[in-house]
């Protein structure tokens, strides 16, 4: 919710979806006033110990790439089970292209092989 990272910024030209005024717009209507760094409102400030196994996929080009692996390596620092994959060349939410784009049928196929083996099926 603060929009620090620098992938904000860097990626704001490659990713349609999620770039800059377009992401302030997103989120100040659920923020109003309030402080940004609030871990209530932004979890990378939340403590994260206790969550349950996590697993994450952004794209090289998206504008949130930055949140996504500092997220990550917070929850891995508090414990938590995290698998991260950082799609190259793909933009925001790179899986809707499933069906559609290689990259997209590999991340769907990752997390149901991930889960598959935290669920324990077989």
């Amino acid at each position: 919710m603060t929009l620090s990272g620098e992938s904000v910024r860097t990626n704001a030209q490659s990713d349609a979806l999620m770039r800059g005024s377009k992401l302030e717009l997103m989120v100040s209507p659920f923020v109003d006033d309030a402080d940004r760094a609030d871990p209530h409102i932004d979890v990378l400030h939340a403590d994260l110990r206790g969550l349950p196994p996590a697993f994450l996929a952004c794209g090289s080009l998206e504008s949130l790439r930055d949140d996504t692996t500092r997220w990550a390596a917070k929850a891995r620092e508090a414990g938590v089970d995290v698998l991260l994959e950082v799609c190259e060349g793909m933009q925001h939410v790179h899986v809707f292209m499933v069906g559609k784009a290689p990259e997209a049928d590999r991340t769907i196929a990752e997390a149901g092989k991930w889960i598959k083996d935290k669920l324990k099926i077989y």
